[in-house]
Formats: structure tokens, sequence, C-alpha cells
């Protein structure tokens, strides 16, 4: 159809273009609308394989972590749930132990008494273990046992000399516990050694010299018989040997007084004086110290006999004293070599001996 304008001279040189544009568009809208379309289902299995074909010549891939069963309505307290893990243990419930237990030790352990971190790393192993036995995906299974291995390692890098009771676990679980051990014997050896070398340097004081003087007493049976507390001081009885060196001394020497004195109120005839009616006069003063000097007399003689008797009953042989120093003796201070002399050591020995 043709257009006319009464303003137009040329109407065909007007729209002629435009047609010719539309035209292009049109012829290009299905061209672009098969190259946007999903692929034919002819063309989808060959770049499947060509997928598969490429997958052997990457790299391998990981295995994936074990996925956590699904959440259950357990509480929250940790104590709590050991204690039910504890009971699904002995129920043979192994199911739940890993649910039970995987959030208490990971990503990290919110139990803070070691007894109980072990305990509850044996029952999730154990509980990967049996979850490994039943899946029938041999990666997955894997991927289980990994996960138990990991918890046995942790739990002999906190005791390294643990073991598991045979009595109470399957012999494959002991068995997985005990190559846990063997391939990381290393390892565990050198946390071993640092655990013992923290215990000592812990627990070991610091190391003091310390002198130590025994000195070794022999006594002399003779001594016994000396007076004045001679035997006592010998036996190690410093108390007693004052009482009888004082007691003694003091009744020789009221002895002595008394002697003297009677001497002295003798007169120059060897005679004593005495009044007209009785014995009165020096020769009573005499006879008065007289009586002293026999009675302070018996008294040295009962005092001395007790003390040798008290010395022969308590007496012994020997008697060792030891006491701390806290420097050593002059007797053990070995002069060094010096010029002009023997460099050769030399020991004195000393004998030191007291009542």
């Amino acid at each position: 159809m043709t257009l006319y304008s009464n303003t137009s001279p040329a109407p065909r040189r007007t729209f002629f273009p435009a047609s010719l544009l539309l035209g292009f568009l049109l012829l290009c809208t299905p061209m672009q609308a098969r190259a946007e379309s999903p692929e034919s289902p002819e063309t989808q299995p060959h770049a499947e394989n060509l997928e598969h074909t490429a997958t052997p010549e990457s790299a391998p891939e990981a295995e994936p972590e074990p996925q956590s069963p699904p959440a259950q309505d357990f509480p929250a307290d940790p104590a709590t749930r050991l204690s039910m893990a504890r009971h699904a243990f002995n129920t043979a419930d192994f199911d739940l132990l890993r649910p039970l237990l995987e959030p208490l030790l990971t990503p990290q352990s919110l139990l803070d008494d070691l007894l109980d971190r072990q305990e509850a790393r044996q029952l999730l192993s154990l509980g990967l273990f049996f979850e490994a036995q039943q899946v029938p995906d041999a990666s997955q299974r894997r991927t289980l046992l990994r996960a138990a291995r990991g918890h046995f390692l942790n739990l002999l890098r906190e005791q390294p000399d643990f073991t598991l009771d045979p009595l109470v676990y399957p012999a494959s679980v002991v068995e997985l516990f005990e190559n846990v051990r063997e391939e990381n014997r290393e390892e565990l050896h050198n946390i071993r050694a640092a655990q013992s070398a923290e215990i000592i340097a812990t627990t070991t004081p610091e190391f003091q010299m310390l002198y130590i003087e025994r000195e070794v007493q022999t006594h002399r049976f003779a001594l016994n018989f000396f007076p004045f507390g001679v035997g006592q001081f010998q036996n190690d009885s410093p108390v007693k040997g004052t009482l009888f060196a004082v007691s003694q001394g003091l009744a020789l020497a009221i002895n002595i007084t008394s002697y003297l004195m009677i001497e002295h109120l003798r007169g120059a005839d060897g005679l004593y004086e005495t009044s007209s009616t009785a014995r009165g006069g020096n020769y009573a003063e005499a006879l008065a110290w007289q009586r002293a000097q026999y009675s302070s007399l018996g008294a040295f003689a009962a005092l001395y006999a007790w003390s040798i008797l008290d010395g022969i009953l308590n007496f012994n042989d020997t008697q060792i004293h030891i006491r701390t120093l806290d420097a050593p003796p002059p007797e053990l201070n070995i002069p060094g070599p010096s010029a002009g002399n023997d460099p050769g050591l030399t020991l004195g020995l000393s004998i030191h001996w007291r009542w």
C-alpha cells in the first residue's frame, strides 16, 4: 500500500528505510531465540559424557565430612547428654551416641572434666564405628571411620597410656584403637615425654646443698664412779648432772666448813672452853659444827652413791649426735693445689672428745 502526504513531495524515500529495518529485526529474532534456548534433550547426554570423561583426568576430590544425623530434642546440658549416652550404650542404642555426643566434642570440647571427655570420646568413636558398618557407601564408611580414629587420637593425646577395656568394647573397636596408637607412636612418645618433664618441673623442688654432721661419742664406764655428776654429763643428761654437782658440792662445802670451824674453836692446848654450870661456850658450838660436819658427809655419800647408780643404769657405750649445718665444717675444707705444692688432694680426719 502507498501512503501519500500533502507536505512530502517524495513519500517512498521517507518510509522505505524503516521497512527494511523492521524486516531485518523480524528475521534476526528467531535466530537469537534459538541461540538462547536451553539445549535439546539430544545434546544433554553428550555433555554429560564429556563431563564424565574429563573427571578421571582431574584431581580426585576429598571425601566429604560425615554428615550429622538429624537433630533431635536432646537437652543442652553436657552432663545430661553424657548420662543419656551412657544409658544408650548400656541398652545397645548405638545410633543415639553420635547425635548425643558429637555436639559436645566438636568443634571444641564442652566437657571440662578429663574423665568425662575420655568417656565421651570412647562412646562417640564407638557410635561412629557402628554407623560405618551400616552404611552401604564405601566413601561414607571411610569418612566415618576416619572420624572415629580422630576421636581416638584426641583421647590418646590427652592420656597416651590409655587403653580400652576388651571386656567392655568389641574386639574390632579395640583393634581400631590400638592401630591408632601404633600409627601415632612417635607423636604419643613425645607427648608422654613432655608430660613427664612437666610433672618433674612442677613437683620436684629446687636442689639445696645440705650438710649433716654425725658425731659419735665413745663413753667410759669408769666415769660413772666420778662425783659431781660426771657420769650424768657423759650420758647426755645435763640437768641431772647439774643437780648432782650442785648438791654434792654444797654437802662437801658444809663438811669442810664445819671442820674448819671446829678447829677454829679449839684452844691452844687442843681443848674447848666450857662454863662452870654446863658444858657451854666453845665446846657447845663445836659440837653443833660437828653434827653439821657428819650430816653433810652423810648427804655427800648418799648423793655420790645415787649418782653412781644412775650413771650405771643409763650408761651407753656410744652415743651419736646428728645435726645439720649451713656450711661445710672446717674438717671438710680441702685446700686447693697451690704453686710449689703437690696438686693431689688431701683428706683430713679430726676427732673431738667431749663429756
